[in-house]
């Protein structure tokens, strides 16, 4: 990858270099102002670039093949939706559906990828008898 050549990149290139030395300044002074700010700076990025990526999945894998006509992807979209009434107490009956569907997939997931070769492979290793044995 070549070095950044426009005013933008330098800019954003320098301010990582600071930002980098604002944290690593944690261990020569505890906690001080700088560290403090490059610290917030860090998790303001992180929570914006969560976001962002998030709303762009939603929008990719649900919205999108919803408005094209796939009226399965209704299923997950209130699934999903139906996590978040977790925080209201009336309807926290809600989520438990939503809970137990994620739980129930995901065990089936798991048991199918781990049975075969965990498991069976193993018992039909010790049933058979050893082969090329001289």
């Amino acid at each position: 990858m070549a070095y950044p050549t426009e005013l933008w990149g330098i800019m954003g290139l320098w301010v990582g270099a600071v930002l980098t030395v604002a944290i690593y300044s944690y261990m020569l002074y505890k906690e001080n102002p700088l560290y403090r700010l490059a610290e917030h700076i860090y998790i303001g990025i992180a929570f914006a670039i969560t976001a962002v990526v998030a709303v762009q999945n939603t929008n990719r894998i649900a919205v999108t093949p919803l408005l094209n006509g796939q009226i399965v992807f209704i299923i997950p979209i209130i699934l999903g939706l139906g996590m978040y009434t977790v925080f209201v107490e009336d309807y926290r009956w809600i989520s438990r559906y939503s809970i137990a569907v994620l739980v129930g997939c995901m065990l089936g997931v798991v048991t199918s990828g781990t049975l075969i070769p965990n498991i069976i492979n193993q018992i039909t290793s010790t049933i058979a008898a050893p082969s090329g044995a001289t």
